[in-house]
């Protein structure tokens, strides 16, 4: 296989989930063998950061990756690698100009648009992958695990429970990338109802809206703080669909929970660099997890340059 970068560069804006505001960003072609990177153009002069576990930063809410020299981050990107894996993209510099990515539709579909808008460009050099060549283990104090396996292939495993009768327990398989786009790119992030309220009085998720996000209803809230919240979504009231989450969304699948959260760790797998042969099982994963995960296989992928072919 070959590397791949954009054939032209896209421009498009969007709200950082947390923050509120409009961020402006640039997808540019990139040259063989440069990997990932971001580049914070809100600074002068524009600090760049690369796309590697090693840079992980804050991963509370979302992933980021951080410039350990400035502290300068950018967060929420699990969304856009995950697009990137899907298209088979690894040589790609990100232009914004500001500390979040923006969360746009909640999951891949319109990244990967603009993706596909530029043009997939396929390189002269070839791309390596990393092939497991033992398991590895990561057990988070949150109860999440991580589990990742020797395999023939790529392929992937996610199971969520979250002890709630409305969502239950969930589980998606990937068995190729080729699938991505088709039946995990549509899958919205979520979050339960109760969630919200302390995020509100934290002045966090400004930029969450009912049509990038699915919101679950697992226990009741009082009166004041349905006003508020629907003040929040700038909707005249919320009610609950027989699904059990808020207004008039409809999910796109019966376990589109699960399918986000193993877009969610796709794009945070990606963080290793290279593309991966292994069979990953995730349980109750979260950005934390994921991440230190992919920090695991970077470190083993150093202990172990031969398995890079």
């Amino acid at each position: 296989m070959k590397q791949k970068t954009i054939a032209q560069p896209v421009a498009f804006e969007g709200v950082g989930l947390h923050s509120g505001k409009t961020l402006h960003v640039s997808l540019l072609p990139a040259p063989e063998g440069s990997g990932i990177r971001f580049r914070r153009t809100d600074f002068s002069p524009a600090v760049e950061i690369q796309a590697l576990a090693t840079h992980v930063g804050d991963t509370s809410r979302s992933t980021s990756v951080r410039d350990a020299e400035t502290g300068t981050s950018v967060g929420t990107i699990e969304h856009l690698m995950a697009a990137l894996a899907a298209t088979g993209v690894c040589n790609l510099c990100i232009e914004t100009d500001g500390e979040e990515f923006p969360i746009l539709d909640g999951c891949s579909e319109q990244l990967l648009h603009y993706l596909h808008q530029a043009g997939i460009q396929e390189q002269k050099a070839e791309r390596k992958r990393l092939i497991l060549g033992e398991e590895l283990h990561y057990h988070h104090d949150n109860g999440a695990e991580l589990h990742a396996y020797p395999s023939d292939t790529f392929e992937m495993e996610v199971t969520v429970d979250y002890h709630t009768e409305v969502l239950g327990r969930q589980t998606a398989k990937l068995h190729s990338l080729e699938d991505v786009e088709t039946g995990f790119a549509v899958c919205r992030t979520f979050c339960f109802l109760h969630e919200i309220w302390p995020l509100i009085q934290h002045n966090l998720a400004r930029g969450g809206s009912l049509d990038n996000a699915i919101v679950y209803v697992a226990q009741p809230l009082k009166e004041e703080e349905q006003r508020k919240i629907a003040e929040f979504f700038h909707v005249e009231n919320i009610r609950v669909n027989e699904s059990g989450i808020l207004s008039n969304n409809r999910l796109r699948f019966d376990n589109e929970a699960a399918r986000h959260k193993l877009l969610d760790v796709l794009g945070d797998l990606q963080l290793i660099g290279t593309d991966l042969q292994a069979r990953i099982v995730a349980v109750c994963p979260g950005h934390a997890a994921n991440t230190r995960m992919a920090q695991e296989i970077y470190r083993w992928m150093q202990q172990h340059p031969e398995n890079l072919r």
